[in-house]
């Protein structure tokens, strides 16, 4: 991918575009814009970055329809360009235009980009978190003056979360200085930069670029001006927290020197590139330092051979895939004293220069190269721009193909365990002798290889699919996605779930595992009830308790499975019968039972009999008395609403069924004959406690007389008692009989 702006024809307006590289050919859009977009005006995008294939961002500016300048953000997702107008921090006037300059994404859908305000004199990040951008205003160090004009025109993210940013700022005494803007816990705090040992400047320094290998190692440089005609480079070293600055060497024979860009493939390697001046034979050449063994080294760039007498050059980009292996760009003047495009590649410790070929529309002045990317050792793009036969600015892309380069046709096994231990046989060409295999970025530990094919064990991983990258002397391939990171299945859901008779309940079992597994169910459902498309839903028409076996099987053994129980709560019901007949001085029992589920309780209402009692469900024990009892039951278990049923119980055995005479009235006659029941006749009654003043009871059970006048109008009760005929020994039964005198 490259980004740029391009001139529409005619007077039209220039505006950004996205080149893409696919199946070996370019092509070219141009960038959507936001809705408010102006389009009689410019626009045009200044930084890209792809965290993975088919996922890239890209940021520069456009004006909108009131005039004002606007950070412009495009996201590429499933092959399709999307544009979003920058968001402004909340204490931005919206009157304030935007600009957004760098960007660095360390992974998909986590980036960050800074900008920076004309009108308001402020930094500002843009953050890129769960699919949102949000901005916020850049930290200036405490020195900063009330009006700092702060400025952040580098920046760096080794991983999510943590960037490193470089600007400069206005301190106090209106001086300019450099400063290191850093994120880390989620919050963006500002330092000044050190400066160098033995600062002379006489104005502030002029912080150029920061490169972070990893996360709290980084590397920047800058420079700063000692006299109004001399400049000093430097570098900054972040390790332990800590940034140390030293001062850039210089060749031999030289007077002062600009670096403009820098590469570190890894914390201890790493290579600048700038100008330096030399004094004989009085010219600028390219030039090159790098840090090997913690020492900056300098030299000045080689030039192809039809160079300047005296030769002139400057190298302005460098990039570093691999230790030892670079490529830088610029441009020198050539033998006719015309400006030419110039490409720097160092291999096996030996710079090595080339004039960047033009193609064949191209005037003889030569190309202008501003970018250069090498996503691997001798394989790099680099763009610029030159002028055509009819003196056209137009965009340049290089290419270097390498032959060499590895190639991944195929990854078997393509799946194992995070665990790791999988052996794993890579085919493709070029891959004898690999310097690394890593799978989802760690190493895994090879063990045979040839030029087609490399066998190497897995390392422990994170489920899920990750990219296989082989890289060896001649560059680096890889198969994205190729092999993935597999679990055995787990079942985590509960095991038991609840229904009601009656209603519809679903239950869905929930499995982990990489694949996503499939679960399948074993066992007897109530009816009403299914499992289909891994829930179980229904009315369920019973209500009980069902044993199910659910299996969760991804490919990967072993499957996992759960015994899950089900059951469905139904309201209580008691089924016993209403009526139970018990014998007088006879041990019985009777179980009330109920259905339900959850099992219910039952508890009874009412007098029972002397020796008789409810316990654990059941009516049991000797009754004492004989007589007609009305009892009520009711189940309970939680579950809709309770079961009440009317009861009787009867204790056969001779017994008084009278107990209740009719009233009585003072001086006037009365007669009733008393009732018993449960014996052979005739019946023989005798009374064992007093009636009423004027009234007695007869053997025949027939109290008759005539109340006394005296007597109160009241209630009044007597004990009686009965013998039935039974031989030899007669039975008998007492009660207490009620009577009320009006």
């Amino acid at each position: 991918m490259a980004v740029g702006s391009f001139g529409d024809t005619g007077s039209g307006p220039g505006s950004g575009f996205i080149e893409e590289l696919s199946g070996g050919n370019w092509t070219s859009v141009q960038a959507p814009l936001p809705a408010n977009a102006n389009v009689a005006f410019a626009s045009s995008l200044s930084a890209l970055s792809c965290p993975a294939d088919g996922s890239c961002v890209a940021i520069g500016s456009y004006l909108d329809t009131a005039g004002l300048y606007e950070g412009v953000i495009e996201t590429l997702s499933a092959g399709i360009w999307t544009p979003t107008e920058a968001p402004r921090p909340s204490n931005f006037n919206s009157t304030d235009g935007l600009d957004l300059f760098a960007l660095s994404c360390p992974a998909v859908e986590s980036c960050v980009a800074t900008g920076f305000s004309a009108a308001g004199g402020k930094s500002l990040f843009e953050t890129l978190s769960a699919g949102a951008w949000t901005a916020t205003v850049a930290p200036v160090p405490v020195d900063a003056n009330a009006n700092p004009q702060d400025g952040i025109g580098s920046l760096s993210c080794p991983a999510v979360g943590s960037c490193v940013a470089l600007g400069t700022y206005f301190d106090t005494s209106d001086a300019v200085q450099g400063m290191f803007v850093t994120l880390s816990g989620g919050s963006w705090t500002s330092v000044q930069e050190p400066k160098p040992p033995n600062f002379t400047g006489w104005t502030g320094v002029t912080p150029a670029t920061v490169t972070c290998p990893a996360v709290g190692a980084c590397v920047a440089m800058g420079s700063y001006s000692a006299t109004s005609l001399s400049e000093v480079s430097f570098f900054e070293t972040l390790s332990g927290g800590t940034w140390t600055p030293t001062t850039a060497p210089l060749p031999a024979n030289s007077n002062d020197a600009i670096v403009t860009s820098l590469s570190c493939p890894s914390v201890s390697s790493c290579v600048a590139v700038g100008y330096v001046d030399v004094a004989s034979p009085g010219t600028q050449l390219g030039l090159i330092e790098t840090l090997s063994a913690g020492t900056w080294v300098p030299s000045t760039a080689p030039l192809p051979g039809t160079t300047s007498s005296p030769p002139y050059s400057n190298l302005t980009i460098v990039t570093c895939p691999t230790s030892g292996s670079c490529v830088a760009t610029g441009w020198f003047t050539d033998s006719n004293n015309i400006q030419q495009g110039v490409l720097e590649t160092l291999s096996g410790g030996t710079w090595s220069p080339a004039t960047a070929p033009v193609p064949a529309d191209a005037t003889t002045w030569g190309a202008t190269l501003s970018a250069v990317a090498c996503p691997a050792a001798n394989s790099c793009v680099v763009a610029g721009t030159y002028y055509d036969s009819s003196n056209n600015y137009q965009g340049l892309i290089e290419t270097q193909a390498n032959s060499t380069a590895p190639t991944i046709t195929s990854v078997a096994p393509n799946t194992g365990p995070t665990s790791g231990g999988t052996g794993v046989t890579i085919i493709g060409t070029n891959l004898a002798s690999p310097t690394s295999v890593t799978f989802g970025g760690s190493p895994g530990t090879v063990t045979a290889s040839t030029d087609t094919s490399i066998t190497v064990t897995t390392p422990p991983g994170v489920a899920g699919l990750v990219d296989v990258v082989v890289e060896t002397a001649g560059g680096i391939a890889t198969a994205a996605g190729a092999f993935t990171y597999v679990v055995a299945p787990q079942i985590t859901s509960a095991s038991s779930t609840i229904f009601v008779k009656g209603t519809f309940d679903t239950f869905t079992p929930v499995a982990t595992g990489t694949p996503v597994p499939s679960i399948t169910a074993a066992g007897s459902l109530p009816n009403g009830v299914t499992y289909a498309g891994g829930t179980l839903s229904g009315t369920a028409q019973t209500g009980g308790v069902y044993p199910i076996t659910f299996t969760a099987s991804n490919g990967v053994h072993p499957d996992a499975v759960q015994q899950f129980t089900l059951t469905v709560n139904a309201a209580p019901k008691i089924t016993s019968a209403p009526i139970v007949t018990f014998t007088k001085g006879v041990t019985k029992s009777f179980t009330v039972t109920a259905t339900g589920t959850p099992t219910p309780s039952i508890a009874e209402a009412g007098p029972l009999p002397k020796g008789v009692s409810f316990t654990g469900h059941a009516l049991s024990g000797k009754a004492t008395v004989s007589g007609v009892f009305h009892l009520s039951f009711t189940a309970h278990n939680g579950t809709g609403a309770d079961a009440t049923q009317r009861f009787t119980l009867t204790v056969s055995g001779l017994y008084v069924s009278t107990t209740t005479l009719p009233n009585a009235k003072r001086g006037t006659t009365y007669s009733f004959t008393l009732h018993a029941a449960g014996g052979p006749s005739p019946y023989r009654w005798q009374r064992l406690t007093a009636l009423p003043k004027g009234l007695s009871l007869n053997a025949k059970g027939v109290v008759s007389g005539t109340p006394a006048s005296s007597l109160a109008r009241k209630s009044y009760s007597f004990e009686v008692q009965v013998m039935d005929s039974t031989a030899p020994a007669h039975r008998s039964a007492t009660a207490i009989v009620t009577l009320k005198v009006t």
